[in-house]
């Protein structure tokens, strides 16, 4: 059996409520975090630009956006005050 994600162990905290209700929440500290989706965006789109962000059924086919693409587009939404 091949380990091709190489996952983390689950690590679940519970916490159960007077009212029922369960909580369930990851035993592993976030980490660092981007400031905002245009900061990963850019990022993404540096390190790889090709790779597909976005697909949807059209047609027969598929339409495809890539890292590259989308920041494109976000760019010219967000003109000279989106992310660099």
């Amino acid at each position: 059996m091949t380990d091709h994600l190489n996952l983390r162990p689950h690590h679940v905290v519970r916490t159960d409520r007077e009212d029922g209700a369960i909580l369930l929440q990851s035993g592993y500290d976030l980490g660092p975090v981007a400031r905002s989706t245009g900061d990963w965006l850019t990022t993404w789109a540096a390190d790889a630009p090709d790779r597909v962000f976005l697909a949807e059924r059209a047609g027969d086919g598929w339409r495809k956006v890539s890292y590259a693409q989308a920041l494109e587009a976000g760019r010219a939404i967000w003109g000279q005050n989106g992310p660099s």
